[in-house]
């Protein structure tokens, strides 16, 4: 005996199928599907026969409250197809909103053969109604960055919020907080709040920023109206290092203006300073750090 899943909002009606698998010789079979009826506002068995499975009818009852009962077996008795039974329809009451998820269980099965000697049951599968919901995701779990020099910025890493949800339930994502050092750049979500639909993601570029030479971490975490989260933060880690050493050089590092008349002006010769430190690296001229000397020059 299978039944089967489905995922609904409160107030909708879940449709369930019911099917049975015979290993050669059963000829009749009963058994009740219970559920929990705090949950589940009211029941329609008018298709829990669909299928009119053959040979033999199938008789489907609500015997008690939370109870199904049914009963598959004809008159004479032969062996019975596998298949599917037929459906019922569970209608989750209005006011259930939070049940996350409701059992139908399998109980007192009894399959029989044509002499009406028992059968062990062998595999019983029960059904489960679980709620429609949001679902936030949030990706990669974790980023690490490359060090840092301090008061320079990295390139963006990608994080992705997701709504993994079902059934058209939208996510209201409200809030992203980032830690000491760590900043947005970019990406296709927009402002917060901004809404998700099922199925739906879009991407933060995050940026590592440290301040003062020192490790930073912490996380990247996002709010949200969901009411099931998968993972709602990101690790983030990085280290801010010191500059490295800056050093200058000039080009060409000779000129000979040649000769010249006495009282007047060779012309404009051009020297290029270069930075040839490390990535990183800054060099700083202050006032009076760069001059000309020597019998007239200027």
């Amino acid at each position: 005996i299978t039944v089967g899943d489905e995922t609904v909002s409160a107030g909708d009606t879940a449709t369930i199928p019911v099917s049975f698998t015979n290993n050669g010789s059963v000829e009749a079979f009963n058994f009740k599907i219970t559920y929990d009826t705090s949950v589940i506002s009211s029941i329609d068995l008018s298709n829990c026969n669909g299928n009119n499975m053959s040979p033999g009818p199938v008789s489907c009852a609500n015997s008690a409250s939370g109870e199904i009962s049914i009963f598959v077996g004809g008159f004479p008795l032969e062996v019975i197809a596998s298949g599917q039974i037929g459906t019922i329809d569970f209608t989750v009451g209005s006011s259930s909103a939070g049940f996350e998820s409701t059992p139908l269980t399998v109980s007192a099965v009894s399959f029989s053969d044509g002499a009406s000697n028992a059968i062990t049951p062998g595999t019983i599968t029960d059904g489960t109604i679980n709620e429609a919901v949001a679902d936030l995701n949030v990706t990669p779990s974790t980023l690490s960055f490359s060090d840092q020099v301090f008061n320079t910025t990295s390139s963006a890493q990608t994080v992705t919020i997701s709504n993994d949800g079902s059934d058209g339930i939208d996510m209201s994502v409200t809030g992203l907080s980032f830690p000491s050092g760590f900043a947005r750049s970019g990406g296709t979500c927009g402002t917060t709040p901004f809404t998700l639909s099922d199925g739906q993601s879009c991407t933060v570029g995050v940026v590592f920023s440290p301040v003062a030479v020192t490790s930073y971490s912490g996380s990247f975490s996002v709010t949200s109206d969901a009411a099931s989260t998968t993972n709602g933060s990101v690790s983030l880690s990085g280290d801010g290092i010191a500059a490295p050493d800056g050093s200058l050089s000039i080009s060409p590092s000779s000129y000979n203006f040649g000769d010249v008349v006495a009282n007047s002006d060779t012309g404009t010769q051009t020297f290029t300073v270069t930075s040839d430190g490390g990535a990183g690296s800054i060099v700083t001229f202050g006032a009076g750090s760069i001059s000309v000397t020597g019998t007239g020059a200027s």
